[in-house]
C-alpha cells in the first residue's frame, strides 16, 4: 500500500500571505520617495527602484506559487513497497524514485532557522547527486517535514517501516 504526502494546505496559505507583503513592501519602495538613509544611500546609487521591482516580482512569483499550493493538494513524497518517490518541483522537473535498498540510513537534522528535514543517507551520492532533490548542505536526499501534510512523528514512523532512521 502506499502512503502519499502532500503539502500543507494552511502553511502554503501562511506563506503566500507573507509573499505577499513583501511585494506590498516593493511596491510602497516603487511609488514612494526614500526618506531614511539607507534608502536614500540605494536610491543615489541607482539600485533603489531595480531591488523594488525584484522584491515584486520575486515575491509577487513565490506568493502566486504557494496560494496555487493552499488550494491544490499536490504530492510531495510517495513511500511504497519500491522505494520512496519525490515528486516533480521546479527545479527537479521528473519525479525520481529511490529504492530501499539504495538508502543506508535516515537521520533527523535541524537546520538554522528550525526547519527540520530527514535526511537520506544514500550508499552512492553519485547516483542522485544530478537529480535535482540532492542536498548538498545536508550530504543527501532530505524531506522538509514542515511542508508535509503529517507529523512528523507519523512520518518517521512510515519511512521506519521500510529504513533505519536515527534522531
Amino acid at each position: 500500500m502506499e502512503k502519499v504526502i502532500s503539502t500543507t494546505k494552511g502553511k502554503s496559505f501562511i506563506f503566500a500571505v507573507c509573499s505577499f507583503i513583501f511585494v506590498l513592501i516593493g511596491v510602497f519602495m516603487f511609488i514612494d520617495t526614500p526618506s531614511v538613509g539607507f534608502a536614500i544611500m540605494l536610491h543615489n546609487s541607482g539600485l533603489y527602484y531595480p531591488l523594488a521591482l525584484l522584491c515584486i516580482l520575486f515575491f509577487g512569483f513565490c506568493g502566486t506559487y504557494y496560494l496555487y499550493l493552499s488550494f491544490v493538494s499536490k504530492p510531495l513524497y510517495i513511500i511504497s513497497k519500491q522505494g520512496l518517490t519525490f515528486k516533480k518541483r521546479v527545479f527537479a522537473p521528473n519525479d525520481l524514485l529511490v529504492p530501499w535498498q539504495d538508502i543506508k540510513t535516515a537521520t533527523v537534522a535541524q537546520v538554522i532557522g528550525g526547519t527540520r528535514f530527514i535526511v537520506l543517507n544514500l550508499k552512492d551520492d553519485k547516483k542522485y547527486i544530478h537529480s535535482g532533490f540532492y542536498d548538498k548542505y545536508l550530504k543527501g536526499l532530505s524531506i522538509n517535514i514542515k511542508i508535509c501534510d503529517i507529523s512528523e512523528p507519523e512520518l518517521i514512523q512510515e519511512l521506519s517501516k521500510h529504513i533505519k532512521i536515527s534522531k
